[in-house]
Formats: structure tokens, sequence, C-alpha cells
């Protein structure tokens, strides 16, 4: 290769730079050798990425499309890796350094030609209790032609890394399961996903 122009080549030695067209398996690192030949060379060790910031399309339909040139680009360079935040549904971009981010973006969308913006990666914060809190909520509501008066509830912390846990103390048959279940979905949607429970049978 000489910048833009090409030269064919019937074969090429060491220190020559040449390309090879067609090989869509092939990554950064890899060795490339002979059936009859096996040649596995020390594979390239890369530095961890110093930097990243959060990417998106500027419309939804562009996501797959902006998500299928990240691949291709971390397969052409080792040291830019991509991810999704699970949590904040962003894309996370990282390299090593900023000028290194601002080439991939600017070939994201001259070469690619998919419209996409950077920014700064969202943080999620977690909330933890330390230490037991109670707290009186008034609540009167005619179910069923009965009233409802549940009132309290009190929380505690747990030995740390032992999760979230819901108990009830009583579940008395006259308040009913509507409410206890609405009660529960509320705890719930406060924990997360993951939290386990401790009531017991109506009685």
């Amino acid at each position: 290769m000489h910048a833009n122009k090409s030269e064919p080549m019937d074969e090429v030695g060491a220190g020559d730079i040449a390309v090879i067209v067609g090989m869509k398996l092939a990554r950064t690192g890899d060795t490339i050798g002979s059936e009859h030949w096996p040649v596995v060379l020390e594979k390239m060790h890369f530095p961890e990425p110093v930097i990243m910031v959060a990417i998106e399309p500027k419309t939804l339909s562009d996501r797959e499309k902006l998500k299928d040139t990240l691949e291709i680009l971390s397969k052409e360079d080792p040291t830019f890796t991509t991810r999704e935040n699970e949590e904040t549904g962003q894309i996370i971009i990282s390299g090593m350094g900023e000028l290194h981010l601002e080439v991939l973006v600017a070939r994201i969308t001259r070469e690619f030609k998919v419209a996409a913006k950077q920014g700064n990666p969202q943080v999620t914060y977690r909330e933890s209790i330390t230490k037991a809190v109670s707290h009186t909520e008034r609540f009167r509501k005619i179910v069923g032609g009965k009233e409802s008066r549940p009132d309290r509830d009190k929380s505690r912390a747990l030995e740390r890394g032992s999760g979230n846990r819901y108990s009830m103390r009583l579940r008395a048959p006259q308040v009913p399961e509507e409410i206890l279940d609405a009660i529960e979905r509320g705890f719930g949607s406060a924990f997360g996903p993951e939290y386990s429970t401790d009531i017991p049978p109506s009685t």
C-alpha cells in the first residue's frame, strides 16, 4: 500500500507492509500461516482503555446499525472496546484517549454513515439502609365493603451482601389480598428485581 494507491504483489517478505483482502474472521494479533506449516507467534498484549464516553444514535432506527459498526471497529482496533450498560441502557465506548475516540466517532459518521453523538456516561447511584427506621403512614380505604387500615412499616439493615428481603409480620384474613399484593409490589419496585420475601400464610 502506498497512501491511497495499491500495487499488486505475488509475495511479501519480512518488513513489507501489505493488505490482504477476504479474511473476514482474522483479527489484530492473529498469526496467518499455512496448513502444512502451522506456526503461532506470541500474541500481542494491549493496554487497558483509559477513557470512556457514551455514544448514542441520533435516531432510534440507527441503534442496531451503530452496534454493528462498533463491533467492526473493535475487531480492527483491540484498544477500542464497547459495551452496553444494562442499568442505564447507554452504549459505552472506551479507548486510549480523547483523540482516539474522536477519530473513531468521526469514522462512524463519515465512513459508516451513522449519525451519532457522544456524551458523558451516566452514574448509577445505589442506596443502602444503614440503621433501623420505623415509618407510620395512615391509610384508609373501603375495599369489598371493609375498611382497610395498614399503617406502619419498618426498615432495618441486613448483613452487607445478603440482598434485600421483604417480610410481613401479620397476614390477617380481614385485609384483602389485593392490598397485601400492592404493598409487596411497592417494596419490590423500590428494591429492584432481586429480593426475597418472608410472608406467613393467611391466618
